[in-house]
C-alpha cells in the first residue's frame, strides 16, 4: 500500500481519514486512521469436509511519502499471520514494512509522528523494517515508547529510546536530510523486538 501527497486533491476520499491540503502536497491521517495489512490468522482444526479458507498469512507493506508536510496518527500494522492446519500444526506467515518520508525540495519538510506503528512477527528468521526519512532525528532517554514528538523548531523528529522495541521491528533505518542524527547523552538504542506467541492464536 502507498500514499504519496505529491499534488493537488480539493476533497477528501475518505471521509476525514486522510487529508491532501490544496497546493501544498501535505498528507495528513487523523487518530481513526487504520492502514492493516497485516497476515491472517487462518484456524483449520475445526474445518469438516475439505473446505479451507484463503491462507493469505503474509504481510504486506506501508509506504507514505509526501512532497510537503506529512503527519500521521492512528495506526499502521503489519503484523505476520499464521496457519493452523487441521492436525494442529502451526506454519507462520511474514510481517512486512513500513515507510514513512518527506522529500527535501525547496525547503525543510515536518514529518510528525503521532501515531502508532506495529509489524509483529512469530520470532526465527522473519523479519520487519521501519524506514523513517525526515530532515532530522533526536534520539532521547526515556519518552514515548510509540510515535515521536517534533522538536521546538517543528523540524526534528525526537524519538525516544524506547520507541525501538515497542512496536515488534527487527531493522531500523533513519535517513536524515538535514542535519546530524543526534543520541543525547544516556540514550540506549537497543533494538529488541517483541514477537507475537502461537499461544495467543
Amino acid at each position: 500500500m502507498g500514499l504519496a501527497g505529491a499534488g493537488r486533491a480539493a476533497d477528501d476520499p475518505l471521509g476525514g481519514l486522510l487529508g491532501f491540503a490544496p497546493g501544498d502536497a501535505l498528507l495528513t491521517t487523523g487518530p481513526s486512521t487504520v492502514l492493516d495489512v497485516s497476515g491472517r490468522l487462518v484456524d483449520d482444526t475445526a474445518v469438516d469436509g475439505g473446505v479451507y479458507d484463503p491462507l493469505f498469512v503474509d504481510a504486506g507493506a506501508v509506504s507514505l511519502s509526501a512532497q510537503g508536510d506529512l503527519r500521521f496518527d492512528g495506526l499502521i500494522a503489519a503484523n505476520a499471520g499464521g496457519w493452523r492446519d487441521v492436525a494442529g500444526v502451526f506454519a507462520p506467515g511474514s510481517a512486512g514494512d513500513v515507510a514513512l518520508a518527506v522529500d527535501f525540495t525547496d525547503a525543510p519538510r515536518r514529518l510528525d509522528l503521532a501515531g502508532r506503528f506495529e509489524a509483529f512477527t512469530f520470532g526465527g528468521d522473519d523479519a520487519s523494517s521501519l524506514s523513517l526519512k525526515a530532515p532530522g532525528f533526536v534520539i532521547e532517554a526515556g519518552g514515548a515508547d510509540s510515535g515521536g514528538r517534533l522538536d521546538g523548531a517543528g523540524l526534528e523528529v525526537v524519538l525516544g529510546d524506547a520507541f525501538f522495541s515497542s512496536g515488534g521491528f527487527t531493522d531500523y533505518e533513519l535517513v536524515s536530510t538535514v542535519s546530524d542524527l543526534l543520541v543525547e547523552d544516556g540514550a540506549r538504542v537497543d533494538v529488541n523486538p517483541l514477537f507475537r506467541s502461537v499461544d495467543d492464536f
